[in-house]
């Protein structure tokens, strides 16, 4: 199978840490998780306010920036 010249990272883990992407289109949510998780970050994704506000409760995430 032919090399895509992309790192691979290994699986279940974060070099740079974790991100949560709130948007309510799925192909900018999938998007975003693509070039994020390329960049080395752990992607969850919310389609909307109400999901993304139960995911902050449960988990820590990157700040944004300031």
């Amino acid at each position: 199978m032919p090399e895509s010249g992309l790192a691979e990272q290994p699986t279940g883990t974060a070099l740079e840490g974790r991100i949560l992407v709130i948007d309510d289109e799925e192909d900018i949510r999938e998007s975003l998780e693509a070039l994020l998780t390329l960049e080395g970050y752990a992607v969850d994704l919310a389609p909307n306010g109400g999901e993304g506000l139960r995911k902050l409760e449960s988990r820590e995430y990157e700040p944004g920036p300031a």
